[in-house]
């Protein structure tokens, strides 16, 4: 490209002043710009094939044109425990929200267990479609719950990082009660799992990542 290059800069030094109105290129037809790399005359024909200037770029021919800039790709990184962390907090806070104003429309009841130990069934029952429903659209729909969004965080299939159907969303939410139910180990366990992975990511297939650009 380079020796290319240097060719057309030594014909048209040799060129003599009365061709440089015409293309480089054309033969007799006349330039209207000249290449901002070596100064080759460039014609309208020229023009309409992107190589002379508009609004956004300027004249350039053939050899000298820059090459189109490639942006790097996203790194991907699994997502430590305490962002994790941060998000679910977040994302319980805007269910509890979500809890009180039902409270306030229907009168749906707050608590789910009594005073004296026994479970609110309906209002545990409800509570487990919200919370659920919350959790599996959010990750099959956006790849996040907002609580993650803000974290900079995203659940993807952990074989290919693509975007989760609702039967792996699903399959990641019955995964959270084996993780509750083993006493959080199934949470903790992102602390020492080699791919930052929690008993419920193992269970449906999933992993929790950073992306940055």
């Amino acid at each position: 490209m380079d020796e290319a290059r240097d060719q057309q800069h030594a014909a048209i030094a040799e060129r003599d002043l009365g061709q440089q109105d015409a293309c480089h290129r054309h033969e007799g037809v006349e330039a209207v710009a000249l290449c901002s790399g070596c100064l080759a005359p460039l014609c309208q024909p020229c023009n309409d094939a992107g190589e002379l200037p508009d609004a956004e770029y300027e004249a350039y021919c053939d050899l000298c044109r820059p090459a189109p800039a490639v942006s790097a790709p996203p790194v991907v990184v699994a997502a430590s425990f305490l962002p994790r962390l941060f998000a679910v907090i977040v994302d319980f806070v805007l269910l509890d929200l979500a809890r009180a104003v039902l409270h306030g429309l229907i009168g749906w009841e707050m608590a789910v267990i009594r005073q004296d130990g026994t479970f609110v069934w309906p209002s545990l029952l409800l509570a487990g479609l919200l919370y659920g429903a919350y959790h599996c659209l959010f990750w099959a729909q956006a790849g996040a719950t907002p609580g993650k969004r803000l974290l900079g965080l995203r659940v993807v299939r952990a074989a290919d990082d693509g975007q989760l159907d609702l039967l792996h969303a699903a399959l990641r939410c019955l995964g959270y009660l084996v993780s509750y139910f083993s006493f959080f180990i199934g949470f903790l366990a992102i602390l020492w799992d080699r791919e930052r992975r929690g008993w419920h990511d193992h269970l449906a297939g999933t992993r929790v990542v950073r992306i940055t650009e």
